[in-house]
């Protein structure tokens, strides 16, 4: 498993190192990494001593430089995004979402309404936000149905499709261009 970005209380890394105990049941040789630095970090370094996971979460020692995450994500298995469902992250999509799905790999993420609008069922697995037993029961599904992965990997390529820069762009421009023109401008 593999998390990158900002460790926050707000991207519920916590629920993710809980989910551990009962995935590493199913899966004993399941690693979480977790990339990145913030000021959670500290925090979620003793409760993985607290609860005795150091064999099964690792740390990157600080920040990773932007260059080597496509690397560590295209070794992943599956990405995990635990964030909270809070004011914030109703009006997200985190990037590191998208990182995964453009390198073909399958995402487990909070169930929130906003990452829902662009990435489906189809695209994502899905987990209720803060709910450790669910996401233990997503990832552990995933791991007995490896075709389900490379199932939703394969899906989420119509997320690319779609919203592909080639497409935004025009679009942008035609809504720039659109809104000059009603102001007299040609």
């Amino acid at each position: 498993l593999l998390y990158h970005g900002t460790i926050a209380r707000r991207h519920g890394l916590e629920t993710a190192i809980r989910a551990l105990l009962l995935i590493k049941e199913s899966i004993p040789n399941i690693e979480l990494l977790i990339l990145g630095s913030g000021d959670d970090k500290d925090r979620l370094v003793q409760l993985v001593k607290d609860l005795s996971l150091d064999f099964y979460v690792r740390f990157s020692n600080g920040e990773v430089p932007l260059q080597s995450i496509p690397e560590y994500i295209g070794q992943a298995d599956l990405c995990i995004i635990p964030m909270l469902l809070d004011v914030f992250s109703r009006s997200t999509l985190p990037v590191k979402m998208l990182e995964c799905v453009q390198l073909d790999i399958p995402v487990v993420s909070s169930r929130i309404e906003s990452f829902l609008f662009y990435l489906d069922e189809s695209m994502v697995r899905y987990f209720e936000p803060g709910d450790e037993a669910d996401l233990a029961k997503q990832v552990i599904a995933l791991h007995d149905a490896p075709e389900e992965m490379q199932l939703l990997a394969a899906n989420a390529a119509n997320f690319r499709s779609k919203y592909s820069w080639d497409r935004e762009k025009k679009y942008h421009f035609d809504l720039v261009d659109s809104l000059s023109s009603k102001n007299g401008r040609p």
